[in-house]
């Protein structure tokens, strides 16, 4: 009886120092994985540093890491997020008026980006007031008035739905009537101004001709002669209106 009690005082000694083994091995395994996982966001961190540097070279300007967004001027913050975007190596990105606000250089700089996105295959979902920026950027253009969606196309084709047609403007430098010229084929508009003939045709390459020789027949002198071809800020008012939306 008294060895079977020895025995069991061994049994109980090696047991408590095993588990004591066994706890101290747990929290050398928990530390090991706390530092490994502290140099993995160490090594985040500074792979995100460094992918901001290399994003912001490739687009032309130099941008500490580390910078406040809120210390940045607005068109490096417009840029700023582009290259949020490309860290994430998102496929579809969408920019609210993202030159409203900036000087020309940024709007220009935040441009050249946007195209260099397209040209590599990004998405661009791009919302403007400036008609001039979605002719430059946008493939499939959609007008939207007083909620409503207006046009939904490619420009070439709301050029020709809209028949905004092609401006010529022709100085003779003289009053004249210019009724006449609607008869001739292919001319949507015509009027004078200050010497100044705007006639709107459906192509100038077709209908252009006519409209020389009927200033040639009426003998007038061309002093000058301009062509103007319709752009998207035609499209939208012939689509909307010309009345203005103060109360808008």
């Amino acid at each position: 009886r008294a060895g079977r009690g020895r025995v069991m005082d061994i049994t109980e000694q090696l047991t408590h120092e095993s588990r004591i083994a066994l706890a101290a091995a747990a929290e050398i395994t928990r530390l090991r994985a706390e530092v490994e996982a502290l140099r993995t966001a160490l090594s985040d961190v500074q792979g995100a540093r460094a992918k901001v540097r290399e994003i912001s070279a490739r687009f032309g300007f130099d941008l500490d890491p580390d910078a406040l967004i809120e210390d940045l001027p607005v068109g490096v913050q417009q840029r700023v997020e582009i290259i949020k975007a490309l860290s994430q190596n998102a496929r579809v990105l969408v920019f609210d008026e993202p030159t409203v606000g900036v000087d020309p250089q940024s709007r220009n700089a935040i441009f050249d980006n946007l195209e260099v996105l397209r040209d590599r295959g990004k998405a661009l979902m791009y919302t403007t007031h400036y008609m001039e920026e979605a002719e430059r950027l946008c493939d499939r253009i959609v007008i939207v008035d007083h909620g409503r969606v207006v046009a939904n196309d490619e420009l070439g084709a709301l050029l020709r739905h809209a028949r905004s047609g092609e401006r010529l403007e022709i100085d003779v430098g003289q009053t004249v009537d210019c009724t006449p010229l609607l008869a001739l084929p292919g001319v949507l508009e015509a009027t004078e101004s200050n010497g100044v003939l705007a006639v709107k045709l459906q192509s100038l390459a077709s209908d252009m001709a006519p409209v020389l020789a009927w200033c040639n027949a009426k003998g007038l002198a061309i002093r000058h002669i301009n062509s103007v071809r319709a752009n998207l800020e035609d499209v939208f008012l012939a689509l909307t209106g010309r009345q203005l939306r103060d109360h808008a």
